[in-house]
């Protein structure tokens, strides 16, 4: 078991993973809660209780099942309009996305998943349209295996502890040695792909955005709908995408060999 911190206070901890259960679906039965998270019932009521007094989560009613408000995303809108890598992107992302019209996004690292911080949808009628905010497992996203392969090499090994301990669905062997690969030839490339892992008939292909340390802080991206992704059209992406990863890391101070000029 992982050690107490000195500093751990109990209660903020166990409201955290509260708001974390409550937001991986649209609602949920106080009881189902409980056993989800282990909790005493009246625990779990009075966390509830306080949450929706602050705004933080609604109730259906008297006795009716819970669920996030969007006041938390909000919160997270706020901290994207604060954001220094979405500003750094702008320009260039809008050419990128302009130059090839498929959608266009960014990406930073959250725990074990890949959050879209920002994005350009594609003007085509079959296109990806995830919302801002939306997260997806760094193992089967192409923005996680690129960010991974060019990330703090401190961070590496229990990242990548984690990412085998709590990606959902599970990591199979197999999955989990595929993934290892994709990641040794996204460092050895500047490029990673999902094969549809996230969604059926999508795949993605994503660069590194890499800061003056020479790291990686977020990825760039496009998500295409297979049936246009042939290979002159993928050949046209790339290109493109790269540029664009090469131009919004060297704003950034990289002189990585990856985007040396």
């Amino acid at each position: 078991m992982e050690d107490k911190k000195y500093y751990t206070i109990g209660s903020i901890k166990k409201v955290c993973t509260l708001l974390d259960v409550l937001s991986e679906k649209k609602e949920w039965e106080l009881s189902e809660l409980c056993r989800t998270l282990d909790m005493p019932k009246t625990t779990v009521h009075r966390m509830l209780l306080t949450l929706e007094d602050e705004g933080y989560v609604l109730q259906e009613g008297k006795g009716g099942k819970y669920a996030l408000s969007y006041k938390l995303f909000h919160l997270g809108r706020k901290i994207v309009d604060f954001s220094n890598i979405v500003d750094m992107c702008k320009q260039i992302a809008n050419r990128l996305h302009e130059e090839i019209d498929e959608t266009v996004n960014i990406c930073v690292l959250s725990g074990t998943d890949m959050i879209i911080l920002d994005k350009r949808a594609s003007s085509h009628a079959l296109r990806t349209d995830n919302l801002v905010g939306t997260s997806f497992p760094i193992a089967y996203s192409a923005s996680g295996k690129v960010c991974l392969a060019y990330t703090d090499q401190e961070r590496y090994a229990p990242l990548l502890r984690k990412i085998r301990q709590e990606t959902l669905p599970v990591l199979t062997d197999k999955a989990y040695r595929v993934f290892l690969q994709e990641v040794e030839d996204a460092r050895s490339s500047g490029f990673a792909y999902d094969n549809e892992e996230i969604f059926p008939g999508v795949r993605c292909i994503a660069v590194p955005l890499l800061d003056y340390s020479n790291i990686s802080v977020g990825a760039l991206s496009v998500s295409v709908p297979t049936i246009r992704l042939y290979k002159k059209a993928q050949e046209h992406i790339e290109h493109a995408l790269f540029n664009a990863g090469r131009e919004i890391s060297l704003k950034m101070g990289t002189t990585h060999p990856l985007y040396a000029e």
